[in-house]
């Protein structure tokens, strides 16, 4: 048996492997430095309403707005839809930006437990928690799988609420033949650092409702109408808003993005079928599950660890080997600010049994055979010294 680097033995690699990586190429640098150099680089110009064009003709949907992270377009959301009692229902196992958005419109998060096999929020939880003062649901599509969208839509018109798809992980997967974040009323991406297409910092708003499209333009611009000023441009204000525009830098470099996302989640997919092959064969790893009815962008690749196993240990001993892995999402109920509003550890079980036992392992275009190989390698060797 191999010593492990994590107890002074040899690495599996000497450069690690990073656990994110954009797919940038010279188009994104020109783009960037052409904008810089028009020196128009305020939000809401024509490079970034040609994204807006392009994104809304890849997604199928009618409306989409541009803004500085996929945390705006949730706000965003809640502001059009005029939610500003009640309560959010969303997963425990979970991003920040869901739990937290709800507080800033004077709501209140609404926790639920997720499935196992995929670690988004469970229908049958959905219908356990909501009650007569919850105004939305806002699923997430973890690591870029769908979430059941026919049963949690009809749990929502049952209950006369919103969805508001979180699909910051999920551009390009598809649910039945349908772009994530157009499964909905509205959907939220994300285009951060960590993203499938990469900005730096930025998300969009997509929807198919010609009323919430008309409200996002005024309220992402603080709530000024151009169309009915006076003047014809800013100062005129109608309603409640935010400064959610985007940079045309940003948007230059988005635009470039968009062009690759096919590109990029093939080859995803691919070290994603390569990785799980291999992984398969290691005792006590469980592998990425996928559903049926689903197209995965590969976001995330997440396995699962035996829960005689810590999970930080784990992941120490895999960045020892030169593997930037880690472990994911602490549940929202195990979070001090969910704890001042009255959720404890041990709420959510499955949730909970997720962080124990997930870890997440690199997964982007330019890994290359030998990196997945190195991968397979530092894991087994890891999960054999504690096995055995």
């Amino acid at each position: 048996m191999e010593k492990l680097a994590i107890e002074g033995g040899e690495p599996v690699r000497k450069e690690r492997i990073h656990l994110v990586m954009p797919f940038f190429g010279e188009e994104e640098v020109k783009a960037a430095s052409d904008v810089i150099r028009s020196t128009m680089v305020s939000g809401g110009g024509k490079i970034g309403r040609k994204f807006e064009e392009n994104l809304a003709k890849y997604l199928g949907v009618k409306h989409a707005f541009f803004v500085t992270s996929c945390t705006a377009a949730l706000h965003l959301s809640l502001m059009i839809t005029d939610i500003n009692s009640g309560n959010i229902l969303t997963p425990s196992y979970n991003f920040a930006s869901a739990g937290i958005i709800p507080t800033l419109v004077n709501a209140k998060p609404l926790l639920a437990d997720v499935k196992y096999n995929t670690c988004n929020i469970d229908p049958d939880e959905i219908r356990k928690v909501i009650t007569r003062y919850t105004k939305a649901i806002i699923p997430i599509h973890y690591a870029g799988q769908p979430c059941e969208m026919d049963e949690i839509n009809k749990i929502a018109k049952e209950n006369d609420v919103f969805v508001i798809e979180d699909a910051a992980q999920a551009i390009g997967s598809e649910y039945k033949g349908k772009k994530a974040g157009n499964l909905s009323d509205i959907g939220c991406f994300s285009f951060h650092g960590t993203k499938n297409i990469v900005c730096g910092e930025g998300g969009a708003l997509v929807t198919n409702n010609d009323k919430f499209a008309e409200k996002a333009l005024i309220t992402r611009l603080i709530g000024q109408d151009k169309k009915s000023s006076p003047t014809g441009g800013f100062y005129h204000v109608v309603s409640k808003g935010h400064s959610f525009a985007q940079s045309e830098i940003l948007a230059a470099i988005a635009l470039e993005q968009l062009k690759k996302l096919e590109k990029i989640n093939k080859m995803r997919a691919e070290n994603s079928i390569y990785l799980t092959k291999k992984l398969s064969k290691i005792d006590g790893i469980v592998v990425p599950y996928v559903k049926n009815n689903v197209k995965m962008n590969w976001h995330i690749y997440a396995i699962r660890i035996p829960e005689t196993i810590n999970s930080v240990w784990f992941r120490d001993a895999l960045k020892a080997e030169g593997i930037g892995a880690d472990v994911h999402y602490i549940p929202l109920n195990m979070s001090p600010f969910f704890q001042s509003l009255g959720y404890k550890k041990g709420d959510f079980p499955i949730s909970e049994k997720i962080y124990r036992r997930l870890i997440r392992l690199p997964m982007y275009p330019s890994l290359t055979k030998e990196d997945l190989d190195d991968m397979t390698h530092a894991v087994e060797k890891v999960i054999e010294a504690k096995i055995r």
